[in-house]
């Protein structure tokens, strides 16, 4: 596919999807549940990651995972928080958060093949170090992400997880919690895979800019 084709195809898809999450509440909608949304924005996750990590595909690359982590941090939060189950054996039972952590670390991991110019392979779900196979050299762009993008990034990480966290967390817009104990909610979570949302990425960050990066505090220049 042509760089061209893959920026129209990306830009309108994530139109469309947009678009059908602003129409939620309407059942026949693309986008009316959760799991519906996760499913789409799984599927143009991939499809981006999948760019070559290399000249202007890899600008592209960067552009469009900025715009679709943005929508997704502003969109999950809006639908109904999924019920969760405390229960040990209760992963059935969980499979649209067990969704939903699977996307969230695949992001992580996406960014981190991203910040260090690395090729996505499929199968690992994880990046791997590009080669040019002419010359046998690496063709990385790690830390080529300009200041604008890593700021833009480090945005997103400190101001639109944090409503995300309380929506995990069965917290309603009034601060009250629904539903479990936020201990055992908390540990719940942890059960099926949330620790640290986006670890990898503010440590890569981190190492790229030469500032300590922590969620819940401001950075501070090492």
């Amino acid at each position: 596919m042509s760089q061209e084709k893959a920026r129209n195809y990306l830009d309108r898809e994530l139109r469309k999807l947009d678009g059908d999450w602003k129409k939620r509440s309407v059942p026949s909608t693309a986008a009316a549940t959760l799991a519906q949304y996760l499913d789409r924005a799984q599927r143009l996750l991939e499809f981006t990651l999948q760019m070559p990590p290399t000249g202007s595909w890899a600008w592209m690359r960067m552009d469009f995972l900025l715009r679709l982590m943005g929508d997704a941090l502003k969109s999950v939060p809006k639908y109904p928080c999924p019920p969760l189950s405390v229960s040990s054996d209760a992963n059935g039972e969980n499979s649209v958060l067990t969704k939903l952590l699977a996307f969230l670390d695949a992001l992580d991991r996406g960014w981190l093949a991203v910040l260090r110019g690395q090729t996505w392979d499929v199968e690992r779900g994880e990046g791997v170090d590009a080669m040019d196979v002419d010359t046998g050299t690496g063709t990385s762009t790690a830390g080529k992400m300009s200041q604008t993008e890593r700021t833009r990034l480090r945005s997103m990480l400190f101001s639109d997880t944090t409503p995300l966290e309380a929506w995990l967390m069965g917290e309603s817009e009034s601060g009250l919690s629904e539903g479990a104990d936020s201990g055992e909610r908390a540990i719940a979570l942890e059960r099926l895979g949330l620790n640290d949302l986006f670890s990898r990425t503010l440590g890569e960050l981190e190492v790229l800019s030469g500032v300590v990066v922590s969620q819940g505090s401001e950075a501070k220049m090492s």
